[in-house]
């Protein structure tokens, strides 16, 4: 199964019942599940106050609902643990659960692709109290949650019953964490003649990938660098899904830290404003990153695709293959782009002069 999901920078969340209590006194039907067990049943039967929910997975979002049902002779603890539904899922319960973790506000990256996990993960719907504990056939626990701009936890958010089932969902709740700081660029230049990170901006951003890398598979997913690059700059998603394609060198899907450093390599040529130097000393790296299908030359259309990380707007690219095209065939191979990054380094130069 692929689904989208919602990623969440820092830490993503869950929610609360509305008012105090999961459901009336009675229920009206069996939901979904109840109907395997009368003990459940008649548990759920009682009036609930929840006590508390916590995390136990992050990808996808996996929680347990702490419980008190209220019984007849005496109050009987319980818990119930599965999946959160996207759907609801918006930015005020991101922020809830992220300030309940002691994290500032979430950045919030919506459909990403997410490939279902090996069957140990585990995605059933479980109820646990203190003499049994039975799996339980349901989809999610969560969904269409309701948090304040203001909420701290979610024990301020609302949310419908559990178990409730009001609709189908075909996509659960990510989320993921972040511990480093959102001027973390700032701390990373390129240094000349050779407009390289050095080795101690290497190591760092070698932290930097070990953070992202919180399954410790030594790799990114295409939803790790989109997390990344919204929380650190204004690139979309599609620029997102463009760049992670352009990087992935080894066309394995995802990012390797060599990759990695090209990646922060660019972003930092970009912020210093030293991307045409970058692009002359590394032209042949970034010429076979433009030429999307390795024809050994460059169309208008594959530079503008990634025409933002260097300062060039589409009218500048049109104006840059008028003048470069010396060949004549609405392209730029590699000599062609060489004299266009001298150029480049050329022009910087006379302006600064003056």
């Amino acid at each position: 199964m692929q689904a989208t999901f919602i990623a969440i920078v820092i830490l993503a969340a869950y929610g609360l019942a509305m008012g105090n209590s999961l459901y009336g006194l009675e229920p009206q039907s069996r939901d979904v599940g109840l109907a395997t067990c009368e003990k459940i049943y008649g548990l759920m039967a009682y009036p609930r106050v929840i006590k508390n929910i916590t995390v136990l997975r992050t990808s996808p979002l996996r929680v347990r609902v702490y419980l008190l049902a209220q019984g007849p002779s005496k109050s009987i603890p319980f818990s119930v643990e599965g999946m959160v539904c996207q759907v609801g899922f918006d930015q005020n319960a991101a922020n809830a659960a992220c300030r309940s973790q002691n994290f500032h506000n979430a950045v919030m990256v919506t459909d990403i692709a997410w490939h279902e996990p090996p069957a140990s993960y585990g995605q059933q719907c479980i109820m646990d109290t203190e003499s049994y504990k039975s799996v339980i056939p349901c989809e999610y626990i969560l969904h269409q949650l309701s948090c304040p701009a203001s909420a701290t936890n979610l024990v301020d958010c609302r949310f419908p019953p559990l178990f409730s089932q009001s609709l189908s969902c075909n996509a659960y709740t990510h989320t993921m964490h972040l511990h480093f700081n959102p001027s973390i660029l700032d701390y990373i230049h390129l240094t000349p003649p050779s407009w390289s990170i050095t080795t101690i901006s290497m190591k760092l951003c070698a932290i930097l990938f070990s953070l992202l890398d919180f399954d410790k598979t030594n790799h990114l997913e295409e939803y790790h660098i989109h997390a990344l690059l919204i929380y650190l700059t204004n690139i979309n998603k599609n620029q997102t899904s463009t760049l992670f394609y352009k990087l992935d060198l080894d066309r394995s899907g995802t990012m390797e830290l060599e990759e990695f450093f090209i990646l922060i390599s660019l972003l930092i040529a970009n912020k210093d404003k030293k991307e045409k130097e970058f692009m002359h000393a590394h032209s042949k790296t970034v010429f076979e990153l433009l030429d999307d299908d390795s024809s050994g030359s460059i169309t208008v259309e594959e530079f503008q695709r990634l025409g933002y990380l260097f300062n060039l707007d589409n009218r500048e690219i049109r104006i840059i293959f008028k003048d470069f095209d010396v060949s004549g065939d609405d392209a730029l191979d590699y000599s062609e782009f060489c004299m266009f990054t001298l150029a480049c380094i050329n022009k910087q130069k006379l302006m600064k002069k003056k």
